[in-house]
């Protein structure tokens, strides 16, 4: 079955179709094809989701990845709050299983796809 990108080129990026940089893109092979990127980003993001086993996520979205912008990545240092099991109780709780269980609200989403590649992802992740 022939894979249909919505409006991806070798002038746009696969990921999230925004248009490519002259001379600078980089590239994958995904279901055999060559497919462009217009930074590392997005090639960093496609790698995950085909790593991630959620490749499936390229073959039903029916339009480009919506951009963000303003991002900001966590420290370390950050992160580390939520490993302390002091600080987990705040936002986690265990279940009857002796599992941590915590409830996500993630705001400022604008298409399923997101949802969709959170959901299989944290799936995907054991504990």
């Amino acid at each position: 079955m022939p894979i249909t990108i919505p409006t991806a080129t070798e002038n746009t990026c696969f990921h999230c179709g925004l248009p490519i940089p002259s001379g600078q893109y980089q590239t994958l092979n995904i279901f055999k094809q060559k497919r462009h990127f217009c930074c590392s980003g997005c090639l960093f993001a496609a790698k995950s989701i085909l790593e991630s086993g959620l490749s499936q996520y390229y073959r039903e979205r029916t339009s480009d990845s919506p951009t963000v912008s303003n991002i900001e990545a966590l420290s370390k240092a950050e992160c580390s709050f939520f490993n302390n099991d002091e600080n987990q109780d705040a936002f986690s709780h265990l279940n009857q299983n002796h599992h941590r269980q915590t409830v996500l609200a993630i705001s400022g989403m604008q298409c399923a796809a997101c949802s969709w590649l959170i959901n299989n992802g944290l799936q995907k992740i054991e504990g």
